[in-house]
């Protein structure tokens, strides 16, 4: 791939490892045909496939990981909005698509400290369109990494995580 990386599909966390935590994977209404994530264009990103999946309602991402400085990058798209797309021809039932409006708002914490405040619709989830911060972590006393997640409006949301050992 462009990126020279290799993603992992999400799993349920246990000790010793890495994954989630509460939540349930993100499926478009009505469609039959794709199971998970959307066939939506994300904008501002060259990698859809990364953006196009989504845990919801999640309450920790965890990664049992040795001590040391880590970067973590946060993945965020929000792939609700009411904006009417034209029928495609590959959707057999040939109407047009229009997704139900979403609000939400949510505190994302790393290790205890609040990283991002009220994350929602109302500032960097605009819909359909990819947002990312990054943030440098020292990770020692073996208590890994943790990535919480606060809803205030509506539930939270998380599309993809990365994560590197910088030393």
């Amino acid at each position: 791939n462009k990126l020279q990386q290799v993603w992992l599909p999400e799993k349920s966390y246990t000790p010793g490892s890495w994954g989630y935590v509460g939540g349930h994977v993100f499926s478009m209404k009505g469609n039959t045909l794709q199971k998970a994530g959307t066939n939506k264009n994300i904008l501002g990103t060259g990698y859809d496939p990364i953006y196009a999946t989504q845990r919801v309602g999640l309450d920790d991402f965890k990664l049992d990981v040795p001590d040391g400085k880590y970067q973590v990058t946060l993945l965020f798209a929000e792939l609700l909005s009411n904006k009417e797309r034209e029928a495609l021809a590959y959707n057999l039932s040939n109407a047009a698509q229009k997704d139900e409006t979403v609000h939400r708002s949510f505190d994302v914490f790393i290790n205890g400290q609040k990283v991002l405040e009220g994350l929602g619709d109302d500032n960097y989830l605009e819909p359909e369109r990819a947002f990312s911060v990054r943030y440098t972590i020292d990770v020692i006393n073996g208590k890994g990494i943790d990535v919480g997640f606060k809803p205030i409006k509506g539930e939270s949301i998380l599309n993809g995580v990365q994560v590197k050992r910088i030393f």
